[in-house]
């Protein structure tokens, strides 16, 4: 099926335009890839279905149990605020560790209209699947413009260079966000940071089982394996692999059987699941034995 022609609006940046996905959510497209950060049938519909919901994040968080992420490719950070505004909501900690090639400008992140996107998703019946529905609250967002505006400060900090980098700052009252900039292929897991550091010493996750398994669940979202290739190979999997605790999932949008392959070289349990209603039919869950 031919990819929609979607409309393309500026954003001020030469690099990026914007474009207004199906369920109400904006997203960004990269001029030199010639992709989008998200799926066009729904930047937050994909985000609350595949990585909140199909990694376990939300379940634990409802939960309010402590949980760790890490995510290959902040983007946007659509993936980030969305997870920190649930955290928030539940009063959970969450360690958010992501790693990015190269941020956007920080305004950019205040023009997604973030709140409003999920408003459109939820009230449209985007964020489920045809199988399930996770039942999201509009509430469970409620920090949503908080969270942007702390995230957005935070980061013109770090750009204008007052924060040293790696980027480490408390957004909300629950949320430790780490932010590493550079390539993702060359990153190992080192908790470092005292936000990791103290997760993986904490009394309530006695389960590790080295010094690199301090994450929960990983979101899996760079560019696709086309644009993004030395992303998607058995190295990188396998350090990721490594990085989960027992029983933590990694999910991604990507179900192409090379991908799956190289998850399973790494030891993984990988299955699909279903995607979020009108987007894709199924999409890419692997767990750590």
């Amino acid at each position: 099926m031919p990819i929609p022609n979607r409309p393309r609006q500026p954003s001020g940046h030469a690099a990026w335009q914007w474009v207004l996905t199906d369920d109400g959510s904006r997203t960004l497209w990269d001029a030199r890839l010639e992709e989008t950060f998200h799926s066009g049938c729904g930047a937050v519909a994909e985000t609350l279905v595949v990585y909140l919901t199909h990694s376990g994040v939300l379940s634990r968080l409802r939960q309010h149990t402590a949980t760790s992420v890490l995510e290959y490719g902040l983007g946007t950070a659509t993936g980030f605020l969305l997870t920190a505004a649930v955290a928030e909501h539940y009063r959970t900690p969450l360690v958010f560790t992501a790693l990015e090639c190269s941020l956007l400008p920080s305004e950019l992140f205040g023009q997604l209209d973030l709140a409003k996107a999920v408003e459109s998703c939820l009230v449209g019946g985007f964020a489920k699947t045809s199988v399930a529905d996770p039942q999201f609250k509009l509430s469970e967002f409620a920090a949503l413009p908080e969270l942007i505006e702390a995230f957005v400060e935070t980061v013109s900090r770090w750009q204008q260079g007052t924060i040293t980098p790696p980027l480490c700052a408390r957004i909300g009252e629950f949320v430790e966000l780490e932010l590493w900039i550079g390539d993702a292929c060359h990153w190992s897991p080192h908790p470092a940071s005292s936000a990791v550091s103290q997760y993986a010493a904490s009394d309530a996750n006695r389960r590790q089982t080295g010094g690199a398994a301090v994450y929960d669940a990983i979101y899996f979202d760079p560019f696709s394996p086309e644009s993004n290739p030395e992303l998607w190979t058995v190295e990188v999997f396998g350090v990721a692999a490594a990085a989960l605790r027992p029983g933590g999932h990694l999910t991604s949008y990507c179900v192409k059987s090379s991908v799956r392959r190289a998850l399973q070289q790494c030891g993984m349990i990988v299955h699909k699941e279903a995607g979020p209603v009108g987007g894709k039919r199924e999409v890419l869950v692997a767990q750590a034995r």
